[in-house]
């Protein structure tokens, strides 16, 4: 990321295999430190992350590993084994007030 601001991070891993003894994970990192862990139990089928990185000084750069306790084997018979979105990147301005944002009125 080569700006500031507040990123969304979506991701997808299609996986067929791993002889992991704690199921398949993947955590997105940053070169800030951030880590947004996805996992499954299920050693077949999909992992999913989801997860915001708040860039203060950039660049930040990010890479998908596979934090599972052994090799993961991606699916030969899908055209598509993963998928990375990123959204957002406007700068990071003042938090606004906290508290009722809207007076409330209740009906008797």
């Amino acid at each position: 990321m080569l700006q500031p601001g507040r990123y969304e991070f979506d991701w997808w891993v299609a996986t067929q295999s791993s002889r992991s003894v704690n199921g398949v994970g993947f955590a997105l990192v940053s070169s800030q430190g951030d880590i947004l862990v996805g996992n499954s139990s299920i050693k077949t089928g999909e992992v999913v992350g989801i997860g915001i990185i708040v860039v203060t000084e950039a660049p930040v750069t990010v890479e998908l590993r596979n934090n599972s306790t052994e090799s993961v084997y991606y699916p030969t018979i899908v055209p598509v084994k993963s998928s990375l979105v990123v959204i957002g990147g406007e700068g990071a301005g003042e938090t606004g007030p906290t508290g009722a944002t809207a007076p409330i009125h209740l009906c008797k």
